[in-house]
């Protein structure tokens, strides 16, 4: 009985170290990529409104946003 508690121990606790251990694979976004959604977004007016809203609103949630501390 005790030998299966100790497997089963060793088992909860090298599950972790396994998981830690494998790299994630993200793929590498290349420039050519990123001016290419930016050539697309700065083509639509109301995409390229979108964009603006979204980094004012993410410069307000940002702690150490300028902004953020003068409202």
């Amino acid at each position: 009985m005790n030998v299966k508690v100790v497997v089963a121990i060793l088992l909860i606790a090298a599950v972790p170290v396994c998981a830690q251990a494998q790299s994630p694979s993200v793929p590498k976004v290349s420039k050519g990529d990123a001016e290419k959604v930016a050539t697309i977004i700065s083509g639509d007016k109301a995409k390229t409104q979108a964009y603006c809203e979204m980094q004012k609103l993410a410069r307000c949630y940002r702690p150490d946003s300028h902004e953020a501390t003068q409202q």
